[in-house]
């Protein structure tokens, strides 16, 4: 992914071997992706767009830990708009490798089985998720 580098932690903040990123960590990473969400079309950043299948993980995981709703928030628009939009094959099931606009109208012709491996994982982690929530 491409727009991955932008959230990696400062080299001087973790150092290999270190462990589990700490709670200021994890509220960095949480503060970068609230910048670069897109509150119109969901997802993070500009066209292309990528499935942010493991930044949709961290979102949920975080909304389970603290209760946060805005990460929740941003994980269901997210997931929603993918699902609605031209990344989805709506015939086969699954999606495109990423959208080539911002929208997520229309896809990359390709499909990737180790993206739609962690969209199936974080699919069944929203489906909780959201029954938790109402």
């Amino acid at each position: 992914m491409a727009c991955a580098s932008r959230f990696a932690m400062p080299p001087s903040s973790r150092t290999a071997g270190q462990g589990t990123p700490g709670e200021d960590e994890l509220a960095q990473a949480l503060l970068g992706l609230a910048r670069d969400y897109d509150e119109k079309h969901g997802g993070f950043g500009g066209a292309p767009k990528f499935p942010p299948s493991m930044v949709i993980e961290f979102l949920l995981r975080h909304h389970a830990r603290t209760g946060a709703q805005g990460a929740l928030d941003m994980a269901a628009h997210t997931a929603e708009a993918m699902a609605r939009g031209g990344i989805y094959d709506q015939l086969a099931g699954g999606f495109a490798r990423y959208s080539v606009d911002r929208e997520w109208v229309v896809p990359h012709f390709e499909k990737m089985l180790y993206d739609n491996a962690r969209g199936r994982r974080v699919s069944r982690a929203d489906r909780s998720s959201c029954a938790c929530s109402g």
